[in-house]
């Protein structure tokens, strides 16, 4: 309905607003018992900026403020990102996409708040333009993202860049807002276009920007989560002295998108629905609402073996499903998530802290004071091409509906496929994730044949097994796998 709302005739009026008007009263009409609103999308519910001039419309002011509408709805797929591969871009210093506190920093902040794109080639290399109004000093005019500046404030329109004297029908905080949708699709960078989506019929199917269109239920679940811990936060939501209630009511708010059709029948049965291809990355949150964050389930490990203070800051992932048969240590319970999801644990200030082996921090060769042992100062083991797995396969849990224990392996595309590594993990995995997992602990394996070792000096205790080291003119990269005293053992 965007467009549709948009058009303007000969006298700066807006005939569909008007139609909209007159459709909520006849509905008022009939049913007056019930809340009507109009779910307008995030780009539309604010104002309308004319193409082409300074001409800023509250198009929409008229519709709102109607005695018969009784909610501001807001589609909300505000983008919560602007991520790219890697960590050398604008926004890198948040360390993924993923943490919750770069998520929550955007809602209220980044793009369509702090600043915007002019151009895709301007978006391309992140040349960021700030959002500013210096001629009235009200830049929230030009933030969709200000809904707390627009519901508090009164509105005046602008005609040729000219603020209007008399405001519109808008009464500030006079009407709660509802997110009639949010989420984000399962799908990498998923937060950079929430209303983004996969459907090969649909004219408007692409990928969020800079996405790789690799499945990533964890970005879907971290979105959620972010806008709800936000806007739920205490002091977060400002309550109105208008109406009983806050700004933003989330408990009529809706997650996009719960599908009628019963999980796992869809998306399994593709015979009978031909759209459950678009499931894996899809926003449907059928079957993946069990999931739970990776940080909160170490968490809860740890503190059932007595360590309530964890740091569990850097950790990023979804557990699907993991079963705990035996009794058994924390440690033990602990393994298999290391393993899988490649984390790395040490002990800072006496407490642990856990993070993704992908993040580890890298030191360079240079800035490192390496201490001569004999007369060596490196030394180097290669090990041969017999050491290491020509196989791995992983036993899992096939999370897909039917729960059947399933395995899935890797091979090495350069040699036999022996010998064979078999692991076996109690979680619940997709098949591409158990390929996934596969092919990385058979990447570890050829790399950890290779060994180098060193020593620091006192200064440089601060070493962490876990850290990765680059030495001068080397492309490779080295892992701490051990810190012994004095000592710093390393394992490319």
């Amino acid at each position: 309905m965007r467009e549709l709302t948009r058009i303007m005739d000969h006298q700066g009026e807006f005939p569909a607003v008007e139609q909209f008007i007159q459709l909520a009263s006849d509905v008022k009409h009939t049913l007056p018992e019930s809340q009507i609103g109009y779910a307008a999308d995030w780009s539309e519910y604010s104002a309308y900026q004319v193409p082409g001039g300074d001409e800023v419309r509250f198009h929409l002011d008229k519709l709102w403020a109607q005695d018969c509408i009784d909610f501001v709805g807001i589609d909300n797929y505000m983008p919560l990102a602007d991520w790219r591969d890697g960590l050398d871009h604008k926004d890198g210093n948040w360390r993924s996409d993923h943490a919750l506190d770069y998520l929550q920093h955007n809602i209220e902040g980044g793009e369509g708040f702090d600043w915007f794109y002019e151009t895709p080639e301007a978006r391309t290399v992140q040349r960021r333009r700030p959002i500013l109004d210096h001629e009235y000093l009200e830049p929230w005019v030009f933030r969709f993202k200000d809904v707390r500046s627009w519901w508090s404030k009164r509105h005046f329109d602008r005609v040729d860049g000219v603020r209007a004297v008399v405001p519109t029908a808008w009464e500030p905080r006079s009407k709660p807002i509802r997110f009639t949708e949010y989420g984000c699709a399962a799908i990498d960078k998923g937060a950079n276009q929430p209303n983004k989506f996969l459907n090969e019929k649909s004219s408007e199917s692409s990928l969020p920007h800079f996405s790789s269109g690799r499945r990533d239920d964890g970005i879907q679940t971290q979105y959620t989560r972010a806008l709800l811990f936000y806007w739920n936060e205490k002091g977060r939501n400002p309550v109105s002295d208008v109406y009983d209630g806050t700004m933003i009511d989330l408990s009529r708010s809706a997650a996009w998108a719960w599908d009628a059709r019963p999980w796992p029948y869809f998306p399994e049965l593709d015979g009978q629905w031909s759209d459950g291809r678009n499931y894996a990355r899809g926003h449907r949150l059928n079957g993946r609402t069990g999931g739970q964050p990776l940080s909160l389930v170490v968490q809860e490990i740890c503190a059932s073996a007595g360590l309530p203070h964890v740091d569990v800051s850097k950790v990023d992932g979804i557990v699907r499903g993991y079963v705990m048969s035996d009794v058994q240590t924390a440690r033990a319970d602990l393994q298999a998530l290391v393993i899988s999801y490649g984390l790395e644990v040490k002990e800072v200030g006496g407490h642990l802290c856990f993070s993704m082996r992908a993040d580890a921090p890298t030191a360079e060769g240079e800035k490192l004071k390496l201490v001569r042992k004999g007369d060596e100062v490196l030394t180097y083991v290669r090990g041969g091409d017999a050491l290491g797995y020509g196989r791995v396969a992983v036993h899992h849990v096939d999370s897909n509906g039917d729960f059947q224990a399933r395995v899935s392996d890797a091979r090495s595309e350069s040699g036999p496929a022996f010998p064979l590594s078999q692991t076996e993990l109690p979680l619940a995995l997709t098949s591409a994730e158990g390929h996934a997992l596969a092919a990385r602990l058979l990447a570890e394996s050829r790399v950890a044949m290779d060994q180098m070792s060193f020593v620091l000096p006192p200064s440089q205790r601060d070493a962490c097994a876990g850290d990765l080291v680059k030495i001068k003119d080397e492309d490779d990269l080295w892992m701490r796998t051990a810190v012994q005293k004095s000592a710093t053992v390393a394992a490319g």
